[in-house]
């Protein structure tokens, strides 16, 4: 079985730092803050360093996530790593839900203390602590709308604790709990993969790339959406003509990048395949998207019959 823990978090919108507590237990409303609210803060070394609350000198048990041969120790203690940890919280209109998780995160068994001043929490002057770590292509937020798969409070799950640790207490709820929340996050893993494979080429030029919650909605009608526009438009340049498979052989069947019209930014767009979409190669993307505003398909057309109507294009 997979190494797996359930934590509880306060509501958040964004969990980047100090915002508005909703719901979450008498400590975060009476205190104001909580360490879980820097869980999906990037860090400039490409982590996320997650905080889930445990009692005073208290720990994460961590022989209750694996074999004690699994443990490890490093400068800040004992931890496990390659653990799924899955977050969840209480949505103000869904009941207990699963708001994000970490995957192959280390779980430390005690808080660490730090002083990095992204952590700093100036109403209380103080850093918070953390005990979970993970990179951020590995971590996942699920937009608001997106909270909706619901993990149960009764006897099983994860109840009113702040750490569930499924695996240890197996029994027949709690595995029906568990399995029910790890196809959910297999679904949400495949369309994010599949929307990111598809969505990649696009994003790399958008201005703000990489930031903001896209919903898993949004995700798979603009992945299926540039499967339709494939379909549609076939797989030849509309810039310059170029046809991968023409070229390449098998080696380039059905290989083209799909073009936004619209520029991207991170949110909420539907995209319509006819009429937002178009195919184009790799030199002609990079091109289309040197500046701000982005040149246009025409506009791009007329750099190339410029330069190959009067003998400036060298092919060697």
């Amino acid at each position: 079985m997979n190494k797996v823990i359930f934590c509880r978090s306060t509501w958040m919108d964004k969990y980047e730092g100090i915002e508005p507590l909703t719901t979450g237990g008498r400590h975060p409303q009476t205190a104001g803050w909580a360490n879980e609210m820097f869980n999906f803060k990037k860090e400039v070394d490409g982590c996320y360093y997650g905080g889930v609350w445990v009692m005073p000198r208290g720990h994460i048990d961590l022989k209750k996530i694996a074999d004690k041969r699994e443990i490890k120790s490093d400068i800040n203690g004992e931890y496990i790593d390659e653990v799924l940890v899955v977050f969840v919280s209480s949505s103000p209109l869904h009941g207990q839900v699963i708001i994000g998780y970490y995957k192959n995160a280390k779980v430390y068994a005690k808080p660490i203390d730090n002083a990095n001043p992204t952590r700093f929490v100036e109403s209380k002057n103080l850093f918070a602590s953390y005990n979970l770590v993970c990179k951020i292509e590995d971590g996942l937020l699920l937009s608001v709308d997106d909270r909706t798969h619901k993990i149960p409070k009764g006897r099983g799950s994860i109840g009113q604790k702040h750490i569930w640790y499924p695996n240890f207490y197996d029994n027949n709820d709690g595995a029906a709990v568990r399995d029910s929340a790890l196809e959910y996050i297999e679904r949400v893993e495949r369309v994010t993969d599949d929307y990111n494979d598809l969505m990649q080429a696009e994003r790399v030029f958008s201005e703000g790339a990489g930031r903001g919650i896209v919903s898993i909605q949004t995700k798979e009608r603009n992945a299926n959406a540039i499967k339709e526009a494939k379909r549609i438009h076939g797989y030849k340049c509309c810039v310059c003509g170029f046809d991968f498979f023409n070229m390449y052989g098998d080696a380039g069947n059905q290989k083209i990048v799909i073009h936004h019209l619209i520029q991207i930014a991170d949110g909420e767009r539907v995209t319509d395949p006819t009429t937002d979409l178009v195919p184009v190669c790799d030199n002609c993307h990079a091109i289309i998207h040197k500046k701000r505003p982005m040149y246009t398909i025409e506009e791009v057309r007329k750099i190339i019959n410029f330069r190959w109507e009067n003998g400036l294009c060298i092919r060697k």
